[in-house]
Parts: structure tokens; C-alpha cells; sequence
């Protein structure tokens, strides 16, 4: 079994075995939720600030670290996963975006029954929802959508400014989104006390998080794109990160039409 060298420029890509990482970041997510809803709900600002600050820290660190591990390409990466093709990429991240599929499944049958079976939807004395962020929010993400399939093109040509200027685009409208959101957030007020409330952050909130998670991801691909380690011929990450986002794109076409068409 061979080993992958960090810098090759054939069509696989080593990944390290031990890397902590991702568990950071994942970890750091949990406590940007739990900024988000203590500045949401009006307890404290600075803590809220601090708590999500963490993840940003996560983030950063991340990128900073496969930053620099590409840079200085040792001759041999140690303690490395086999080697992985663009397909072996790709099929393991629909396999990761199926388990995602079944999750959102289940919430959008929780929502779905519990409106079915309600003699009125929405309940009286509902907050009326305003559609002209969510609808600004799904441009938006559409936009983002183009962007990250045009930085894929781009990467697949060999060009690395069009990669990383496309990244860069969706990155910044990820956040864009994530904001209008926040800003959604903060004129319906926060509550899971309410059937109706509940229902709305459970689907726009699980919504949200892949979206952070997203955005995520795409800083850490952008931070390796500008360190030069993608080529057209070993770009996998860089079309994990698009199947992944096209997936939260679809999903957030089903919550928009779902809480504010049907």
C-alpha cells in the first residue's frame, strides 16, 4: 500500500490519518449554536460573542494549518489513508449527503404532521412570516450555487484564479445568507415553546447549521486553493465541497417553498 505525497500532482489525494482538525471544528460549531442563541435571545451579548468566537478561532486554525502543511510539502507524508481517486471522493461524500437526506427527511415529516394535524395552520395568534428576507436569502444562495459550479469549472480548465475568485464569491455569500438569517431571527424572536415556532427553527435551523458548515469548509478548501495545491487533474476536495453545497442549496429550496409558499 503507497503512501501519498503531499504536493503530487496525479489524480489521488492522501489524507492524514490522525487529523483533529475536523473533530475542532465540528466541536466549535456546537458552541457557534450556542453563541447564536444566547445573542438571539437577548441574555448577554459579549459571552455570545465570545462562545461563537471560538468557532471562528477553529476555523481559522484549520485553514491556517492545511495552509501551511501544503506549503512546506515534505518529500513523505506520514500516517496517511490509502490513496483516494476523484470518484472514491465523490462517492463517499453522496454517501455522507444520503445520511443528511434521511436527517432533513425526518424534519420535514415532523413539520408536515405536525400542520396536517392541526385543525389550524398557522395557529391563531401565529407571528406573521415575512417572505422578503427568506426570498433575498434564496437568491442569494442560488448566486452561490453558480459561483461554486463556476470555481469547479474553473479549477477543472487549471485555472487558479477563476478557483479561487468563485470560492471567495460563495464564501462571502454563505455568510450573506447566514446574516439575513441572524436578521430573520431577530425580528420573529427566538421561542420552541410555541408549536409554530418550533417547527420553523427546526427546519430553517438545521438549515442554518449546514450552512455554517459549508461555509466552513469552503474557507478551508479556499485557504488550500491559495497555497497552490489544487490542479486539474487533483481537485477532489474542491468538488466534495460543491456536491455538498448544491445539496444545502436543494434543501433550503424545499424549506423556503415548504414555511413560505405552500
Amino acid at each position: 500500500m503507497s503512501h501519498a505525497k503531499v504536493g503530487q500532482t496525479d489524480s489521488h489525494e492522501g489524507f492524514e490519518a490522525y487529523q483533529l482538525w475536523p473533530a475542532i471544528v465540528g466541536l466549535g460549531t456546537v458552541f457557534a449554536a450556542l453563541g447564536i442563541i444566547i445573542i438571539l435571545r437577548g441574555a448577554s451579548l459579549i459571552p455570545g460573542i465570545g462562545i461563537f468566537a471560538i468557532f471562528i478561532v477553529a476555523v481559522g486554525g484549520w485553514a491556517f494549518h492545511e495552509t501551511r502543511r501544503y506549503r512546506l510539502k515534505p518529500p513523505v507524508q506520514k500516517h496517511v489513508w490509502p490513496d483516494l481517486s476523484h470518484g472514491d471522493i465523490k462517492f463517499v461524500t453522496y454517501i455522507f449527503l444520503l445520511s443528511e437526506a434521511l436527517f432533513f427527511g425526518g424534519a420535514f415529516a415532523t413539520y408536515y404532521f405536525i400542520r396536517l394535524t392541526s385543525p389550524i395552520w398557522p395557529p391563531i395568534g401565529a407571528p406573521e412570516l415575512e417572505i422578503t428576507i427568506p426570498a433575498l436569502n434564496t437568491i442569494v444562495l442560488l448566486i452561490s450555487s453558480v459561483t461554486m459550479h463556476s470555481a469547479t469549472i474553473a479549477i477543472k480548465r487549471g485555472s487558479q484564479t477563476g478557483l479561487r475568485i468563485g470560492l471567495l464569491v460563495t464564501v462571502i455569500l454563505g455568510i450573506l445568507f447566514l446574516t439575513g438569517q441572524a436578521t430573520e431571527y431577530l425580528r420573529f424572536g427566538v421561542s420552541l415553546q410555541e408549536v409554530f415556532r418550533g417547527t420553523f427553527f427546526l427546519l430553517t435551523g438545521l438549515h442554518g447549521l449546514h450552512v455554517l458548515i459549508g461555509v466552513s469548509f469552503m474557507i478551508v478548501v479556499f485557504s488550500r486553493s491559495v497555497a497552490g495545491h489544487f490542479t486539474k487533474e487533483r481537485h477532489g476536495a474542491v468538488e466534495a465541497a460543491a456536491i455538498y453545497w448544491h445539496f444545502v442549496d436543494v434543501v433550503w429550496l424545499l424549506v423556503f417553498s415548504s414555511l413560505f409558499l405552500v
